[in-house]
């Protein structure tokens, strides 16, 4: 009885501030589209504390707390991003030597691995970033990382094997 107690509550302080709450962070991170995603993260993560708010001295203050947090958070990805992409930008990637291999490879990933597969193998593979970073890049574990680098790679060494495990290359 007492979480339904605390959901009332909770869905009410949340429609008493959510146009404030969005502006507030609005003002943070400049998108409004992106204000309404962190405010709806706001509002998840305070659904998941909701317990908690009978020891909450200001509820207003507990809110814009967990909303100052999200867009914290989301700063320091973005942060993350943009070291690895200025890190990406010094690096010098050489041309493949024959752009009809490379069309091959392009089209064999695209039917083969799922987008989030291919962004890591071209991290790793293409740009050389190592499985830390693109742990931090995709705030994903380092292991995390690693086996989903192993499978893929399984998968476009099956996919080029063909049917009858000869290459087709």
């Amino acid at each position: 009885m007492g979480r339904d107690r605390d959901s009332r509550r909770l869905e009410d302080l949340f429609s008493q501030h959510e146009q404030e709450l969005g502006r507030f962070i609005a003002q943070l991170v400049h998108s409004r589209q992106l204000a309404d995603d962190l405010v709806q993260e706001t509002f998840l993560a305070a659904w998941r504390s909701r317990a908690d708010l009978d020891d909450v001295r200001d509820p207003r203050a507990w809110l814009y707390g967990i909303a100052r947090n999200r867009v914290l958070m989301y700063l320091r990805g973005w942060r993350r991003a943009i070291a690895a992409y200025e890190r990406f930008v010094e690096r010098h990637v050489p041309v493949p030597p024959d752009e009809a291999d490379a069309y091959a490879v392009r089209d064999l990933m695209a039917r083969t691995l799922s987008a989030d597969e291919r962004a890591m193998i071209v991290l790793f593979h293409l740009h050389g970033f190592r499985a830390d970073e693109i742990a931090d890049i995709s705030g994903k574990s380092h292991d995390a990382v690693r086996k989903q680098l192993e499978r893929a790679r399984a998968k476009l060494a099956r996919a080029h094997a063909g049917p009858d495990g000869v290459g087709m290359g």
